[in-house]
C-alpha cells in the first residue's frame, strides 16, 4: 500500500482552540464573568473532538488500520489510499471548524454578551456544521474509495438515507432552541416536558426508520433489482416530521 501521511495542520487548530480555552478561563476570571458551561463546550472541542479524533485519524493512517471506523465494512474491497486521503480531509475539517466555534464561544461570552444565551445556539450551529461535513466530504470521495461500483452505489444510497435522517435531527434541534429561545422557556417546566416528549417521539420514529431501511439497503441485490426507499420508511420520516412540527403548537 502506498505510503501517506496524516497532515500536521490540525496540531495548529489545536494550538488556535487552546490558546482561546487559556483566554476565556483568565480573562472570564478577571471580568468575573466565569460560566463553567462554557468552559465545558470549549474543552469539549479541544480534547475529546479536536484531539482525539487527530491521534485516532493520525493512527489509521500510519497504521492502515479502519476496523474502528464509522461505515467501514471488511467485505467491501477500498481503494486504501483514497480512504487515508479521506480521512486527512475529515481530520482538517473537523480541526478546522472545531477551531472556529472555539474562538465564537471565547469571544461571544467574553465580548459579545448583549447577544444573549449563545452557548445553545453556537452548539447546535457547530454539531449541524459537524454531520454534513462529514457526509459531503464522503459524498466527494464515494466514486474514489471504493474499487466496485456496486459498492459505490450502495454507499451513495446510504448517504441520501443519512442525509435525509441528519437534516431531521437538526430540524428537531432547531425547533427546540429557536422555541426555548423565542418564548424563554425554561427547564423543568411543563412545555419544555411536552417540548422534548415531541422530539424524541419525532426524533425515535426517524431513528427506527432509519436504521430498518439501512438494514434492508445492505440485503440489496444489485445486479437483479433497482432499489427504492421502502413505503415504510416514507411513511415514518412523514410521521417524524409531522411530530416535530407539533412543536410549534405546544
Amino acid at each position: 500500500m502506498k505510503s501517506i501521511k496524516n497532515s500536521n495542520t490540525p496540531w495548529i487548530f489545536i494550538v488556535v482552540s487552546l490558546i482561546c480555552l487559556v483566554a476565556y478561563i483568565g480573562i472570564s476570571i478577571v471580568q468575573d464573568s466565569f460560566n463553567v458551561g462554557t468552559l465545558i463546550c470549549m474543552f469539549i472541542l479541544l480534547i475529546p473532538i479536536q484531539t482525539f479524533l487527530h491521534i485516532f485519524f493520525t493512527y489509521a493512517i500510519s497504521k492502515d488500520s479502519f476496523d474502528a471506523l464509522a461505515g467501514f465494512d471488511t467485505n467491501v474491497e477500498y481503494d486504501y489510499l483514497e480512504v487515508k486521503k479521506l480521512l486527512t480531509q475529515l481530520d482538517i475539517q473537523i480541526g478546522a471548524s472545531s477551531a472556529v466555534f472555539a474562538f465564537l464561544f471565547c469571544v461571544t461570552n467574553l465580548f459579545a454578551r448583549e447577544f444573549g444565551r449563545m452557548n445553545g445556539i453556537l452548539i447546535f450551529l457547530f454539531v449541524a456544521k459537524f454531520m454534513f461535513s462529514i457526509l459531503i466530504e464522503n459524498y466527494k470521495f464515494a466514486d474514489k474509495i471504493y474499487l466496485y461500483e456496486e459498492d459505490e452505489k450502495r454507499s451513495l444510497k446510504s448517504m441520501s438515507l443519512t442525509m435525509l435522517f441528519v437534516g431531521i435531527f437538526v430540524f428537531g434541534m432547531g425547533i427546540l432552541f429557536y422555541i426555548f429561545e423565542l418564548k424563554d422557556i425554561q427547564n423543568n417546566t411543563i412545555p419544555a416536558l411536552k417540548l422534548a416528549g415531541l422530539l424524541l417521539l419525532g426524533e425515535g420514529i426517524a431513528t427506527i426508520a432509519y436504521f430498518l431501511e439501512s438494514s434492508r439497503l445492505k440485503k440489496w441485490d444489485i445486479l437483479k433489482v433497482e432499489y427504492k426507499t421502502g413505503l415504510l420508511y416514507k411513511i415514518c420520516m412523514v410521521i417524524s416530521i409531522v411530530t416535530l412540527c407539533l412543536m410549534f403548537i405546544v
